[in-house]
Order: structure tokens, then sequence, then C-alpha cells
């Protein structure tokens, strides 16, 4: 018999920690082309739990800046689920020298490419 040890769950999400900073829509294709991890976060109804909270690739730019979509967008320093140690000389900050921090729900169902963000954000139909 084989027996599990720790939490079992069924839900459909995951919580984060997000170290990071928030941003606006006009500088994410900025800080995509620069490289930066930037990411998009909304409550949405195909998510059961959670938030969806997806990576920004440089083929969603054109799209996100050309429909309103109400999204927070974050460059992300550091985002994990367990405890750990941060070394907050690395960690990017506003013009003010603030960190942005928050705790999410991220739901198991978010958007992965440009063709799921069209299909789940499109509000032509």
């Amino acid at each position: 018999m084989k027996i599990r040890n720790g939490f079992v769950s069924n839900s459909s999400s995951s919580s984060f920690v997000i170290i990071g900073k928030r941003i606006t829509l006009g500088d994410v294709g900025k800080a995509v082309k620069d490289g930066e991890d930037v990411y998009a976060s909304a409550g949405c109804s195909y998510c059961s739990e959670g938030e969806d909270f997806f990576h920004i690739e440089k083929d969603m730019i054109d799209y996100l800046e050309n429909n309103c979509f109400d999204f927070d967008y974050y460059i992300v320093n550091e985002m994990f689920e367990e405890e750990k140690n941060i070394n907050v000389k690395s960690l990017k900050s506003d013009e003010e020298g603030n960190v942005f921090i928050m705790g999410m729900e991220v739901s198991h169902h978010v958007v992965c490419d440009l063709s799921s963000l069209k299909e789940r954000y499109n509000y032509e139909n």
C-alpha cells in the first residue's frame, strides 16, 4: 500500500508569491523587447479557481495593445510557491525604490500562447 505524505488537493489553482513591479500597457512592449519577464493578470470566467496569470510573449503585444482588456501588467523578478530566501539587492524596483509583492491564486488553466489569448479574450464574438 502507498501512503501519500503532504497536502493533497483537487484544486485547479496554486498559490504563488509574486515579486516585481507593476507597469502600464504602454510599457509592456518595451519591457518584453528588453527581455523582461512580463505577465498579465485577469479574472476570467474560464478559470474555475484563481486568476489567469500568464507570461506575455512578443507575438501577443499587438493584440493586447489593440484591444481593451482590464488586465494588470507586471515585470516579475521572482515567482515561487514555497518558502524562499530572496536577495533584495537583485530585485528591480520602480523609480522610488519600491518593489511590488503580492500573493496570488493562479489558475492551472492559464493562457499559454497568442491563440489561447485570442480564444479566451475575443471580444469580437
